[in-house]
């Protein structure tokens, strides 16, 4: 008789293992569908993320574009110092015009360049 009680102490503790490695599995089941959903939102975040991203970057490259270079900056202000140098010298009263309209023939066209580069930026 002390066998069949054993064996029968042996039978209810296997069934309650199987329940709770059932329960255990439901519970890993379950766990790893979530994970899953919470991997699939923040890849779908990330995307979301970069796209806001490469389109800064766009903006950016565009911006630069535009920009003035060095090398142009460098030109404008020899320029200007030619005009300033020009103007402080006198030039333009040998040939009958005044300073003042001499100034305005040599800076006017930096206006316009300026005004037109000030226009595309704006209509961009």
């Amino acid at each position: 008789m002390e066998v069949k009680a054993e064996l029968a102490r042996h039978d209810e503790r296997l069934k309650t293992l199987h329940i709770l490695l059932a329960e255990r599995q439901e519970q890993l089941k379950i766990a790893f569908t979530a994970s899953e959903k919470a991997v699939a939102k923040a890849e779908e975040a990330q995307l979301r993320v970069n796209a806001t991203q490469n389109e800064f970057r766009g903006a950016l490259k565009d911006q630069a574009a535009t920009l003035a270079t060095k090398e142009a900056l460098e030109k404008l202000d020899a320029r200007v110092q030619n005009i300033e140098k020009g103007d402080s010298l006198g030039a333009g009263k040998e040939a009958g015009v005044s300073s003042t309209q001499a100034l305005v023939f040599k800076v006017l066209p930096i206006v316009v360049s300026i005004g037109a580069a000030a226009f595309a930026l704006w209509k961009k």
